[in-house]
C-alpha cells in the first residue's frame, strides 16, 4: 500500500497525480458553489484512500495547522484539502481562450 500522505500540500499534489486531466480541468473551472456540490463524491475519495481521520493522524494535524483551528474536525479537513486543490488547478489547468 502506497504510503499516506502527511501534510496538506503532499495530499494535494497525490490528487492533482491521481485525477484523470479532464477532472482536473473541469474541477479549475467551477465556482466555489459547484465545487460545494461535488463536494461528496471526492471527499469520499479523499476519506476512503487518504486514511484521515485515525489512522492518519499527521495530515489531519496538517490540516488543523494550515486551517488554523484546532478544533478541525475530519469533514472540515476535507474541505480544505478540496479547497486547496482547487485553488492550484485554478492556477495551473484552466483553460485560456486562443485567440
Amino acid at each position: 500500500r502506497e504510503t499516506l500522505p502527511e501534510t496538506l500540500d503532499q495530499a494535494v499534489v497525490r490528487l492533482i497525480s491521481e485525477l484523470p486531466l479532464k477532472d482536473k480541468i473541469r474541477l479549475s473551472g467551477m465556482s466555489e458553489a459547484e465545487l460545494d456540490r461535488l463536494h461528496p463524491s471526492l471527499a469520499h475519495y479523499i476519506l476512503a484512500n487518504y486514511g484521515l481521520g485515525a489512522e492518519n493522524e499527521a495530515l489531519g494535524a496538517s490540516c488543523r495547522e494550515n486551517a488554523n483551528d484546532e478544533n478541525l474536525d475530519t469533514d472540515g479537513a476535507v474541505r480544505l484539502i478540496i479547497r486547496k486543490l482547487w485553488d492550484r488547478l485554478g492556477r495551473t489547468h484552466r483553460l485560456r481562450r486562443v485567440k
